[in-house]
């Protein structure tokens, strides 16, 4: 009898080893997904529209307010499409919000690439942009479940920090594929990864271990605690507007570097990006109100920069500088998030992110105004000061004094 009772627990200590492996495995799994929807929903689908502009208006002679207009457009069904994810996310739909991610973010490419005229162009860069919108408020919140719990700021910079691999791949593409064969491939990278992770996330609903605070669906908290992190992502994605539309029409125009050099500069942008992993590491070790309040200065000089610049290595460091404080600013809101709504992250993700969008409609339509009137460089000047006047407003707020002494509490 006790030689089997012994080979019993045996056996169950080993199920549960594989058990815990089999759910491990699942959730890296998750985190690949996740990574990959972003890159291309974020780097290909919303950001690949700045990437092809100045090939897309030697096709179709697109103008500067018609540029400005479609990206605007794009940024609006962003802020529509995240507000709807979060109300998806809150009812604990997931899935449906990534089957949105995936529907729009292939049919909007596929317009964009037959574009014949700046109509379906509009239309084409206005259902693209949505697709995006989908996503961040699914994988905050999925990643919130799958994660474990002392890795998860980790895990959401990464999946964040998918934006630079798709900027970096779309433009490393950008340099052998003519724009609309490119816009054609980011339907197909779409489909797939969107496919990938609605599966991911069908295997996780059967194997996913609830979490120790035993909360399935998200309870947003006070509204008021979230107005500081949209002010921020206001200023932030209204003066990062001008370098996504319009940083590779500067770089040629203005700046006058070839169409090999101005496509480097996008992959540097994309590069640096991949590094805004690390955004959960820097508002650990300095918090929240450093970490964004630097990297809102080195981003409002990056673009600001963009604008007095004629050098191609120059522009180079400038497009490494932006991608970098870009990607940790994006994942700095994640963050914001979490400790503004904790019970809440995605729905909080939703609002914060739509708020970036918002600044972007603004700041693209603006953009697009003040270069038909004072030029190009005047754009980039007014955008990079934006962005350095929200570092400002971050040093002068209380909000995420105690992140680090928060976070170190949970670790223990």
């Amino acid at each position: 009898m006790p030689d089997r009772s012994a080979a019993q627990t045996r056996g169950l200590q080993s199920i549960d080893k594989t058990g815990g492996q089999t759910r491990k495995s699942s959730a890296r799994a998750y985190l690949v997904a996740a990574t990959a929807l972003v890159a291309a929903t974020y780097g290909m689908c919303r950001f690949g529209f700045g990437l092809t502009l100045p090939r897309v208006t030697e096709t179709l002679a697109v103008s500067a307010g018609i540029a400005g207009t479609a990206s605007s457009l794009a940024f609006a069904t962003y802020c529509i499409c995240a507000i709807l994810a979060g109300a998806l996310v809150r009812r604990g739909w997931i899935g449906v919000s990534i089957v949105g991610a995936g529907v729009t973010g292939v049919v909007g490419s596929a317009l964009i690439a037959m574009a014949s005229g700046a109509s379906l162009l509009l239309i084409g860069a206005a259902i693209a942009g949505a697709a995006p919108g989908f996503v961040s408020p699914a994988i905050a919140a999925g990643l919130t479940q799958t994660a474990p719990e002392d890795k998860e700021p980790r895990w959401q910079a990464i999946a964040n920090a998918g934006t630079g691999f798709g900027v970096l791949a779309a433009g490393i593409g950008a340099i052998w594929l003519p724009w609309r064969l490119s816009w054609i491939v980011y339907a197909v990278l779409t489909l797939v990864a969107a496919t990938a992770l609605l599966v991911q996330s069908w295997n996780g609903s059967r194997r996913r271990p609830e979490r120790s605070d035993g909360t399935k669906q998200e309870i947003p908290g006070r509204v008021s605690a979230l107005i500081t992190p949209v002010v921020l992502a206001l200023c932030m994605g209204g003066g990062s507007a001008v370098f996504w539309t319009f940083g590779r029409s500067q770089a040629e125009s203005t700046a006058n570097l070839s169409t090999l050099t101005s496509t480097l500069v996008w992959c540097a942008v994309g590069t640096a990006g991949i590094f805004g992993a690390l955004s959960g590491d820097f508002i650990t070790r300095i918090g929240f109100r450093a970490t964004w309040a630097l990297n809102s200065l080195l981003l409002g000089v990056a673009i600001a920069g963009s604008a007095l610049t004629t050098n191609g290595v120059l522009f180079i460091v400038i497009g490494l500088i932006f991608g970098a404080t870009y990607v940790v600013l994006c994942g700095a809101q994640i963050s914001a998030a979490a400790i503004a709504w904790p019970s809440a992250t995605g729905a909080g993700t939703a609002i914060t992110f739509t708020a970036i969008a918002v600044g972007q409609v603004l700041g693209s339509a603006a953009a697009g105004s003040v270069i038909d009137a004072f030029g190009i460089s005047a754009a980039f000047i007014l955008g990079g000061s934006v962005c350095v006047f929200g570092g400002l407003i971050a040093l002068i707020t209380s909000f995420g004094s105690q992140t680090s002494s928060a976070q170190n509490g949970k670790k223990q």
